[in-house]
């Protein structure tokens, strides 16, 4: 038996705002491109799951174990793959894609796995279980670099209602109907160093036809809106362009939501997108404060003009009627009190229709912990998540006050009056079709209102100390 596995990177408990969980979908592109019995496991939405897996795998003659890995459930999968190899016979693969796994991470992780895979891991799969069909390799730590040269060769994942419903959307949006999610990706992301490059990512598109071809899949299965899990939809403007007048060419009647960049799109391609069946578009503004912007280093416009863009791009989402959530980050290194205000009144002006708050979090790879924060213990990382609470504090404002203003930036924006009367007049229909999406949404909510402004968090004062010389 062939055993899929995504370990979980941390309990939904932990969180202190809404998550929305997208399915590991190049573990569904594995699955597919086997066509032999396998068995998928999602310990983020199935964490119960556990121990019956464990049994079953003792049991098996040869069980061959795939792991997909990121920063965030590293511990999680060391952990489970102790428990498994008391059993000789089994064989451990891994693969990742996360760019924020740093070289010294993977290197560690190569003594656990047979096969390590960077990159595109589908077709290096199978030919490692074609090729080690009885047996496991007697040593360990085998690494592999895995590239596919044309996406639109892999077969599409094939779903069951039970795993599409696992994964349902969590936010409002403005549709009066049942929302029946299907999730799909347009291209792939890689990280310089997984194919040789320098300073620089990699994005691979599929074709149009090929992307069309998987929403008509889905279609069949009752789906009627489209989560594109792409981190930018328009990094390739032209190619999603196209994608848009093909879905109006071929009259699919679909819904989609997305996550875009503030510098990608406007009035035309907005109204395109709208026409297509754009219900939702996720931004990532980061910040009010020009000096926050520059030392983000996330866009190469100057900061005046990326948040002038942030403001014209909101506006023609408003007037398109497209749903919009922004996301702000909080606790920037060296960040002030004033510099979060500059953030809320961002925010404020620019209206969208609900906000994500997050953490600052110098992940691996990141610009910011290339440059200054490399000491800082991965082991601490993946405690972190910029959902949850933060471990280390880097801003120039003390603990118990981030936690407070994250509050103060919630309700200034999202708990006025006349925004809680405009949103819930807007969605009271959606809310009526879909109660357990209101249910878990409204779970969120209420979790940001109590969240407590004393939590302790750990100071590391050296880091701080010494970005702040």
């Amino acid at each position: 038996m062939i055993y899929l596995i995504r370990q979980n990177s941390f309990s939904t408990q932990q969180l202190n705002q809404p998550a929305p969980i997208q399915p590991p979908l190049i573990l569904k592109s594995i699955q597919a491109q086997l066509n032999q019995e396998t068995m998928l496991e999602d310990f983020e939405v199935a964490p119960s799951n556990k121990a019956h897996l464990l049994k079953k795998i003792k049991s098996d003659h040869f069980p061959i174990l795939v792991f997909e890995i990121s920063l965030l459930n590293l511990s999680a999968t060391q952990n489970f793959i102790t428990e498994c190899s008391e059993h000789s016979h089994a064989m451990f693969i891994g693969y990742s894609n996360d760019i924020l796994i740093s070289d010294k991470n993977f290197s560690y992780l190569q003594t656990s796995f047979h096969y390590l895979i960077q990159g595109d891991p589908e077709l290096q799969i199978k030919h490692i279980i074609q090729k080690n069909r009885k047996k496991a390799p007697d040593a360990r730590g085998t690494y592999l670099e895995g590239e596919i040269k044309d996406l639109d060769e892999l077969y599409f994942p094939i779903w069951s209602n039970h795993e599409l419903n696992q994964y349902q959307f969590i936010y409002p949006l403005a549709v009066n109907k049942n929302v029946y999610m299907g999730y799909l990706s347009t291209s792939r992301r890689y990280f310089c160093d997984t194919l040789h490059q320098t300073n620089s990512k990699k994005w691979k598109t599929r074709s149009i036809n090929n992307i069309i071809s998987e929403i008509k899949n889905l279609k069949k299965l009752g789906v009627n809106t489209i989560f594109f899990t792409d981190d930018n939809i328009v990094n390739s403007k032209e190619h999603f362009i196209c994608l848009c007048e093909e879905i109006i060419k071929e009259k699919l009647d679909i819904h989609w939501i997305a996550s875009a960049g503030v510098d990608g799109v406007d009035q035309k391609s907005l109204a395109l997108m709208k026409q297509s069946g754009c219900v939702l578009l996720v931004f990532e503004v980061e910040s009010g404060s020009t000096r926050m912007i520059d030392l983000l280093e996330k866009t190469p416009l100057r900061a005046s003009q990326w948040i002038s863009k942030t403001r014209s791009s909101f506006k023609i989402c408003n007037q398109q009627k497209i749903a919009s959530c922004a996301k702000f980050i909080i606790g920037s290194p060296t960040e002030t009190v004033n510099e979060i205000e500059q953030s809320i009144i961002l925010a404020q002006e620019i209206k969208p229709s609900m906000i994500k708050i997050d953490f600052f979090m110098p992940y691996p790879n990141s610009p910011y912990y290339k440059k200054q924060l490399r000491r800082l213990s991965s082991e601490i990382l993946t405690r972190s998540h910029h959902y949850k609470n933060i471990n280390f504090n880097l801003s120039n404002i003390s603990g118990p006050e981030i936690y407070r203003l994250k509050k103060r930036f919630y309700k200034k924006v999202m708990f006025r009056p006349f925004y809680l009367l405009k949103h819930f007049t807007s969605n009271f229909f959606f809310y009526f079709l879909n109660p357990k999406i209101f249910q878990k949404f409204s779970k969120g909510i209420v979790k940001i209102l109590i969240a407590s402004n004393k939590k302790e968090m750990k100071s590391h004062s050296g880091e701080l100390i010494a970005l702040n010389n």
